[in-house]
């Protein structure tokens, strides 16, 4: 394992606020959009039980951010787990195709926030073809979207693994997930998978092309999900993220999923021929 380092953002100021308050409010006001969820620590209607996982967005905050909302609102009304498992595409295909993240902490303009490196060491050494490697993550933005969502439920307090899949680590998905069953077996960690859905189509062909992925991933099931992506041209960018989840909830057994919210940046943005597709789903056992 290379020494300890800290992992500096590479998208604040880009993706999101690169000051402390503004990030703050710009979470907050992800919560309050008319595409978000309202008020954190709302319960749900049909979820109970223990969250196990969260698919959730990464573009901006202005475009994605009220759907990753959602996810976050069912996390927040819950018992503070004890790490998050972050598995999320590597875009620019940078390092190694299935890197777990060799630092000891990331920051954002909220702060720094520990990966658990005992908890890193134990996944690199379960999962196939894993190595520890911090170029796959020096550029990508996909996880580190997610940590000021987690910054603002519990501050710095909870620990983080980043898992970053490249391409070639997609057909490895379901080995991946059969790896986090184990880890996840009996424990109170969260999986955090990252994707955003069909790209720079119209909204309406994104809508009808993404709902098989849609039923799938309700469906909890892995393989149905994986050839709904290859069957009907799905453009979306974190199938292997995805398909872990999946095979890790169907591998663990007694898990419900919900989608809890579909859009796409033409919500947004008004621009409805070049769209992408924004999802949240959370998975209970």
């Amino acid at each position: 394992m290379e020494g300890p380092s800290v992992r500096v953002p590479a998208v604040a100021g880009v993706f999101y606020p690169d000051r402390e308050e503004e990030l703050s409010e710009a979470v907050s006001a992800c919560f309050r959009s008319k595409l978000g969820p309202g008020a954190l620590g709302t319960a749900t209607e049909d979820g109970g039980g223990r969250v196990l996982g969260l698919v959730v967005p990464h573009a901006g905050l202005v475009y994605s951010g009220p759907a990753a909302a959602y996810s976050y609102r069912d996390l927040s009304g819950q018992p503070k787990p004890k790490v998050v498992i972050l598995l999320g595409p590597n875009h620019y295909g940078l390092g190694a195709s299935l890197a777990v993240s060799p630092d000891r902490a990331w920051v954002t303009p909220l702060g720094p926030v520990l990966v658990d490196r005992e908890l890193a060491e134990r996944l690199a050494s379960s999962l196939p073809h894993a190595e520890f490697d911090a170029l796959s993550h020096s550029r990508e933005h996909s996880l580190e979207l997610q940590l000021p969502f987690l910054q603002v439920l519990y501050g710095n307090e909870v620990p983080i693994v980043p898992v970053s899949m490249g391409m070639e680590a997609y057909g490895q998905a379901e080995a991946v997930g059969e790896a986090l069953a184990a880890v996840l077996q009996g424990s109170d960690l969260v999986v955090v998978a990252s994707s955003d859905f069909s790209h720079y189509v119209p909204t309406e062909v994104a809508r009808n092309r993404d709902r098989y992925a849609l039923d799938a991933l309700r469906a909890i099931d892995p393989l149905a999900f994986r050839n709904a992506v290859a069957r009907h041209g799905i453009t979306l960018c974190g199938e292997g993220p995805l398909v872990a989840l999946l095979a890790a909830a169907r591998a663990l057994g007694g898990v419900r999923a919900r989608v809890n919210t579909y859009y796409t940046s033409g919500a947004v943005t008004g621009d409805n021929e070049r769209a992408v597709g924004y999802c949240s789903a959370t998975l209970w056992r």
